[in-house]
């Protein structure tokens, strides 16, 4: 009885083995594109932005509402994408700046769905913040809540 037992541990232990091994030997990789789900967005966009320095240099893909702010210590306006949702500080408007080579025939207040590179961005009077440099931005049916 006691052999039997030992043979299953044996079979076992090799099983796990070749699986982490197998898994190893292929490489593998975080996903390429970083998808953030309109079900979990707050959790997932908190977990990018305290977590920053393990998303720099990865492309993420998220929905959201595209908007413009102007800001006084910098001449100009500041594009970003993002979602109204629950922080830690209650409702509030999470996302990213955007940063686009372009500009987009993308009216303000649509929703879209931005794919890009995140980067860490200094601007003078401000500090060093985290935006998105865009790749693609397309329109997107507003989900259902």
């Amino acid at each position: 009885m006691k052999s039997k037992k030992n043979k299953c541990k044996k079979i076992i232990l090799a099983i796990l083995l070749i699986f982490s091994v197998g898994i190893s030997a292929c490489g593998y990789d975080e996903p390429e594109i970083y998808e953030v789900s309109n079900r979990f967005f707050t959790q997932q966009m908190h977990g990018i932005m305290f977590n920053s320095e393990n998303f720099v240099g990865r492309t993420i893909r998220y929905e959201g509402v595209f908007m413009r702010a102007f800001c006084d210590i910098v001449e100009g306006n500041f594009y970003y994408v993002a979602q109204y949702g629950d922080d830690c500080c209650g409702g509030g408007i999470i996302g990213f700046e955007i940063y686009l080579d372009e500009p987009l025939n993308v009216e303000v207040f649509t929703w879209v769905e931005v794919t890009g590179v995140l980067e860490e961005h200094h601007i003078d009077g401000i500090g060093d913040i985290m935006r998105l440099n865009v790749v693609s931005m397309v329109e997107v049916e507003e989900p259902r809540p």
